[in-house]
């Protein structure tokens, strides 16, 4: 998925880079000209483009001005339109960046949602499925990558995690006789993990290197949603990265903790864990959703001022008599 990611990212950034000559072409303006009062009218009060304004005066003078000032002092004159197109061009590959990793976001989590209420559904209409199991997360980490990381060099290293308030536990290799586990309770949603090291030249005792939060749903949307109504939820491996935080670090690289979870839970507790966490996730569609909104009407002020040019959320930036037949780039296939 991150790899699809960085792909669609690289791809919109060199779609919207060729839109220069496509906004220079519809600015009203010779380019080589400074701003002008004319165009400045066109701005309305309450439009992104005084923050377009403010941030290239930053950039040349050092300086960031407010609205009031570009237009009492007249701060505008000292822009160019050319200067003044591919700041707008830079704000709205921005917000574009922004929109398109979101509508990305929302694509999981609306399949998410939709597969959620399937295994509820399904759940429900078996009724003489129990699961005679123990309500339990289990947490270990895999030898296989978490011990190669240059970190070992310098420490002895032990992993803890708490949920929530429950007691603090160790931390074993998947395999190990010991495991480390905790009922998902009502209040259930965070998991404490704690680093600790203790340094091979001369340490006395472990102390504490990193401390990471990592939200539960983090942990149960990454399942196999589609074994949720199995007997068997399939484990999920997620990656924890961490940096030695301490006073006298030994070694300041990143160093990933590669940590399997295994979930077992009779199937009244499934149900309404996964009807609580369907809950959490349609708000989170919602504020996926609304923020694209806000990063979409961003960009509808940057264009106001440029003739017949129309941003379609989450596509292109095109002339309003392009938009009837629209080509649709690989990116927005996906959705």
């Amino acid at each position: 998925m991150e790899e699809l990611r960085k792909s669609i990212i690289k791809q919109e950034e060199e779609k919207m880079n060729n839109k220069l000559t496509l906004l220079e072409q519809s600015v009203g303006f010779p380019l080589n000209e400074y701003m002008n009062q004319d165009f400045i009218n066109k701005i309305p009060e309450d439009s992104f483009l005084w923050q377009v304004l403010s941030n290239k005066y930053l950039v040349m003078k050092g300086v960031k001005p407010s609205k009031q000032d570009i237009r009492e002092h007249r701060l505008y004159e000292e822009i160019t339109f050319h200067d003044f197109v591919n700041e707008c061009l830079q704000a709205i590959m921005f917000f574009h960046l922004i929109i398109m990793d979101f509508k990305l976001n929302l694509r999981i989590i609306t399949d998410s949602i939709q597969t959620l209420q399937q295994q509820i559904q399904l759940l429900k209409e078996y009724q003489q499925i129990k699961f005679d199991q123990p309500n339990r997360l289990s947490i270990s980490y895999t030898r296989h990558k978490s011990l190669k990381t240059e970190i070992f060099r310098y420490y002895k290293i032990k992993y803890k995690v708490a949920m929530n308030d429950q007691e603090q536990k160790s931390i074993y290799s998947y395999g190990d006789d010991l495991t480390c586990f905790f009922p998902i309770l009502p209040n259930s949603n965070t998991l404490h993990f704690t680093i600790l090291g203790k340094k091979i030249d001369g340490g006395e005792k472990f102390e504490i290197l990193s401390k990471i939060d990592m939200g539960l749903d983090e942990v149960l949307v990454s399942f196999d949603l589609k074994t949720y109504a199995k007997e068997q939820i399939k484990p999920c491996i997620l990656t924890l990265d961490y940096r030695d935080e301490s006073q006298d670090a030994l070694y300041e690289g990143p160093n990933p903790i590669e940590l399997r979870f295994q979930l077992q839970m009779p199937c009244e507790q499934r149900i309404q864990l996964m009807e609580g966490l369907l809950d959490r996730q349609k708000k989170v569609e919602d504020q996926y959703r609304e923020q694209m909104q806000l990063k979409n009407n961003s960009i509808q002020q940057i264009i106001e001022p440029f003739d017949d040019i129309v941003y379609i959320q989450g596509e292109d930036l095109k002339h309003r008599n392009q938009t009837e037949d629209r080509e649709f780039c690989s990116a927005c296939l996906i959705f």
